[in-house]
C-alpha cells in the first residue's frame, strides 16, 4: 500500500510537471503573440509616419494648384479688361481700366512669387520624402522580419504544447483516479 502511495504521488508529480511545462508553453505563446501585436502597432506608426511626410507634399502641391487658378482667374480679368479697352471712348474710363489692368497685373506677380516659393518647397521636401520612405521602409522590413521571427515562434511552441498535452494524456492515464 505505501508502495502504491508512492507511486501515485510519483505520478503525480509527473502530471504536475506536465501541467507546468503546458502552462510555460501557453505563456511564451502570450508573449510572442503580444510582440507581434507590438509589431503590428509599430508597423502602423511607421506607415503613420511616412503619411505625414506625403500630405504635407499633398498639401503643399495643393497650395500650388489653388494659386495657380487664382493667378488664372487674374490672367483672364486683365484679358477681360483689354479686351474692353478696344471699346472705351472716353480718356477717364481708358485711364480706370489701364489701373485695373496694372493692379492685376501686380496681382498675378505676387501669385507667381508665392508659386515658384512653394515650388521651392516641394523641391527641397522630394528628397527628404524620398529619404523618409525609404527610412520608414526599411523600419518596416525589420519589423516584419521580427514578426516573421515571432510568428515562427508561435508555431513551435503550438507544436511543443501540442505534444506536451499528449504526454499530459498519457501521465494522467497512469493517477490514480481518487486523485484527481
Amino acid at each position: 500500500s505505501d508502495l502504491a502511495v508512492k507511486d501515485d504521488i510519483k505520478n503525480l508529480l509527473v502530471l504536475q510537471d506536465k501541467d507546468a511545462k503546458i502552462f510555460d508553453l501557453n505563456s511564451k505563446i502570450a508573449v510572442a503573440s503580444a510582440k507581434i501585436a507590438e509589431c503590428d502597432k509599430d508597423i502602423a506608426q511607421q506607415k503613420n509616419l511616412m503619411g505625414e511626410f506625403e500630405r504635407a507634399v499633398g498639401d503643399l502641391q495643393n497650395q500650388r494648384m489653388s494659386l495657380r487658378a487664382e493667378r488664372k482667374a487674374v490672367e483672364d480679368r486683365i484679358l477681360k479688361y483689354k479686351t474692353q479697352l478696344l471699346s472705351v471712348k472716353k480718356n477717364d474710363e481708358y485711364t480706370a481700366l489701364n489701373a485695373a489692368i496694372d493692379k492685376s497685373a501686380q496681382e498675378v506677380s505676387a501669385f507667381e512669387e508665392k508659386e515658384l516659393e512653394i515650388m521651392f518647397k516641394i523641391d527641397e521636401f522630394a528628397p527628404k520624402l524620398d529619404a523618409e520612405k525609404q527610412e520608414r521602409q526599411k523600419n518596416i522590413d525589420e519589423i516584419n522580419s521580427r514578426k516573421s521571427l515571432y510568428a515562427e515562434q508561435i508555431e513551435n511552441l503550438k507544436a511543443a504544447l501540442e505534444n506536451a498535452q499528449i504526454d499530459r494524456r498519457r501521465a494522467e492515464t497512469n493517477v490514480s483516479p481518487k486523485f484527481l
